[in-house]
């Protein structure tokens, strides 16, 4: 079976070649990038190699020549591009993968090929461009599938080197982070194997790790901390960060398990793996052996958690093994660790710009859907996800199912990046900038103001005339919340700070008089407007 080396960066285009060339009955070996095309070409010794002219790199010119210093007499087929190359080498886009599979087979005969530059384009040829569609799912089964008749490889020749051990296992993640987010606008761009992070969300990665069964090292540098996950066929087996505030000690010490003293001792012993720091509090009697498991899963969670909160740094995406000292099976799904890092780091503004406004229309993923059970959702949780039917929207889904919106907007969000639901409209959210949320909290401070000069206390607390003690410390508990002076930071008038506190005082005047039954019955008597 000829070995042929492919050099391309773009997946969608992986996919197709390797499916068709597979089909063709050639062994292909894939390298992204410039280094990996030259070790694996020295290494692997492949009898021909397919490289893009239009590497995203721009480095298709320079590779084009070691490639062919390498091994001059190596046939070479360039895709595309606009780099100079000898005529009959290079065969224009679209490509056609069985055109181009039987050129590589007529490449390797005696006989010599002819320009490609005279073939027909896959137009003329019949064949049907391929569909868009699940292109994780297409991955998985393309680049891990075979030819329909497998034909036995000859025995390679003594002094043929085999396969590189270094195996291009980055490829179906690329591809599962697109279609994970996709469907949200803006739409986001191929992902290289690093990147910044803001276009595409650490939740998002963390998605399609899982769910492209992925292996390696997802590396985050986020301010001064850097963090790594560690993934064996899409399940999170380790991880470790430079903070402190993550280190195993300080999360024992916050779960209650370490005193103040024993953290100090712990912190003296230096770096330590997850696991060796947590075995030697069991050695050292700090901890109860019961607890050793759990601190570690728990801390591995952290870091997940704090790498989700990090909306600005880098990622990469490594092909690494986890240490022996992290590795841990942690209890619960990726996806339930990035719905609940969802939960504890997403306010309503960054929701609303990822999925959009009230009126955004979701639908249910189709092929490749994800579990639901694996998001580790709630009763009401899980309602609210099976009431995703591509016709209700966003704002019919929370109120038919009395689901707070911060709350509910982050489950759907957390269900869009896990593949269960996709965007199918989006809304456009309401325009509730700086100008327009400082008119709102002004009208409602002089609305409650004006209040507190002339209503009941009845009208002040919204309350009737015979709501209970109960009715009327809710009220109040809740109209004092709102009129916080804390939450209208935004207001930097003194003549409004002064009525705020002033609303407060009158608030708790009010509690204090209706829920003192002698006194509310001397209220009621001489009730009448205040002045």
């Amino acid at each position: 079976m000829p070995r042929i080396l492919l050099v391309e960066d773009e997946l969608g285009a992986i996919a197709a070649l390797k499916r068709a060339l597979t089909r063709s009955g050639f062994e292909l070996l894939v390298a992204t990038n410039g280094a990996d095309a030259l070790s694996m070409a020295q290494t692997s010794k492949p009898e021909a190699v397919v490289l893009s002219g239009e590497l995203q790199s721009g480095e298709s010119g320079a590779l084009l020549a070691s490639l062919r210093a390498d091994d001059p007499r190596r046939p070479l087929v360039l895709l595309g591009g606009t780099v100079p190359a000898p005529e009959g080498d290079r065969l224009p886009r679209p490509v056609d993968g069985a055109l181009l599979g039987d050129h590589l087979h007529r490449l390797l005969s005696a006989d010599p090929p002819p320009p490609l530059v005279e073939a027909a384009p896959p137009a003329a040829q019949g064949r049907p461009p391929d569909e868009p569609g699940d292109l994780a799912a297409r991955l998985f089964g393309d680049l891990e599938g075979a030819p329909p008749e497998p034909v036995p490889p000859p025995p390679p020749p003594p002094h043929a080197a085999q396969p590189s051990d270094r195996a291009p296992v980055r490829e179906p993640l690329q591809a599962a982070v697109r279609e994970t987010v996709r469907e949200l606008v803006p739409p986001l761009p191929d992902l290289p194997l690093q990147g910044a992070l803001g276009a595409v969300e650490a939740a998002a990665l963390i998605a399609a790790c899982h769910l492209s069964r992925w292996s390696g090292l997802m590396r985050f540098v986020q301010g001064t901390t850097r963090r790594s996950l560690y993934w064996e066929e899409g399940r999170l087996c380790g991880a470790t960060s430079t903070s402190a505030d993550e280190s195993t000690d300080a999360v024992g010490y916050r779960r209650g398990l370490l005193t103040r003293e024993q953290q100090r001792i712990m912190r003296g012993e230096g770096a330590l793996g997850s696991r060796r720091s947590a075995l030697l509090m069991v050695e050292r009697a700090f901890i109860k052996p019961a607890e050793l498991f759990p601190l570690v899963q728990d801390r591995v969670e952290e870091v997940v958690y704090a790498a989700c909160g990090g909306f600005d740094g880098r990622y990469e995406l490594l092909s690494e093994t986890v240490p022996p000292d992290e590795r841990v099976a942690l209890s619960r799904s990726p996806l339930a660790v990035m719905t609940e890092s969802i939960r504890r780091k997403y306010l309503l503004e960054r929701l609303l710009d990822r999925l959009g406004g009230p009126s955004t229309l979701l639908r249910p993923v189709g092929a490749g859907r994800s579990n639901l059970g694996e998001f580790g959702l709630s009763a009401r949780e899980r309602r609210l996800a099976q009431a995703i039917d591509g016709l209700r929207n966003v704002e019919e889904l929370l109120f038919e199912h009395g689901v707070e919106p911060l709350a509910g907007l982050q489950i759907l969000h957390a269900l869009v990046l896990g593949r269960f639901a996709e965007v199918a409209v989006r809304g456009l959210p309401a325009d509730v900038g700086p100008d327009v949320q400082l008119s709102i909290d002004l009208a409602r401070v002089g609305e409650k103001y004006e209040q507190v000069r002339s209503a009941s206390y009845f009208e002040l607390l919204g309350v009737a005339d015979d709501a209970t003690r109960y009715e009327i410390e809710q009220a109040y508990e809740r109209l004092a919340r709102e009129v916080h002076p804390d939450r209208y930071q935004s207001i930097k008038d003194p003549v409004v700070r002064d009525r705020l506190e002033e609303i407060q005082r009158v608030l708790a005047e009010a509690r204090d008089v209706l829920t003192d039954e002698g006194l509310r019955a001397d209220y009621t008597r001489h009730h009448r407007p205040r002045a």
